[in-house]
């Protein structure tokens, strides 16, 4: 018998030849967990950031020695349902000039938005951004329409001007960098100012 491919890519886009990320058995399943991502994991956050680039253009591109090293540095969360399939990921990326450290490939499958993982992922990096580098500034760049700005706003995120934004944090070439005028907004927070308990939620 041949068993059924357990990827899937958005209705909106072509096929190409990256592996789509694991299909939502059951996206009424509220049973997941937020996991360090493995090595494992690696070729599934590939396929769920860059098939949400294309289908939306908020987070960029990224590769697989990109999702590697964030996972060899345990800078990278994934959000697990119960059949082990990848529905969300958040990475955290260490500006070395500034000292800033940048919330990256922030996403969660469209079947799974609205239920909570969102909020769950940043809560948690949060909570280990604090755990490995104490009291940092935190950025994340985000469209001001989208859920994004909800879920930093409720975690004690405060809107940053544009003109005070290091430039390396430039450097990496996303599309709204510096296009404040695309709906896109910077957003900050040092570790101790976190409206949410960051214990509130396991790791």
């Amino acid at each position: 018998m041949t068993q059924k491919s357990s990827y899937f890519q958005y209705p909106s886009l072509k096929s190409n030849n990256e592996k789509f990320m694991p299909t939502i058995k059951d996206p009424n399943n509220l049973d997941f967990k937020i996991k360090k991502s493995t090595s494992d994991d690696a070729a599934a956050i590939v396929s769920l950031v860059n098939q949400e680039s294309e289908r939306s253009g908020a987070v960029l591109r990224i590769s697989k020695d990109e999702a590697i090293k964030w996972i060899a540095n345990g800078t990278s969360l994934v959000a697990k349902d119960v059949y082990g399939c990848i529905v969300g990921h958040i990475s955290a990326n260490v500006w070395p000039a500034s000292g800033y450290i940048e919330l990256r490939s922030f996403v969660v499958n469209p079947s799974f938005r609205k239920k909570g993982i969102g909020i769950r992922l940043v809560i948690n990096m949060l909570k280990s951004i604090k755990k490995r580098y104490g009291d940092r500034q935190i950025i994340s760049f985000t469209n001001k329409f989208g859920s994004g700005k909800r879920i930093l706003t409720a975690n004690g995120f405060k809107p940053f001007d544009y003109e005070k934004v290091p430039k390396e944090l430039f450097s990496i070439g996303m599309p709204h960098r510096g296009k404040k005028e695309h709906g896109y907004m910077v957003f900050v927070l040092k570790c101790s100012n976190a409206k949410s308990k960051l214990n509130n939620f396991g790791g």
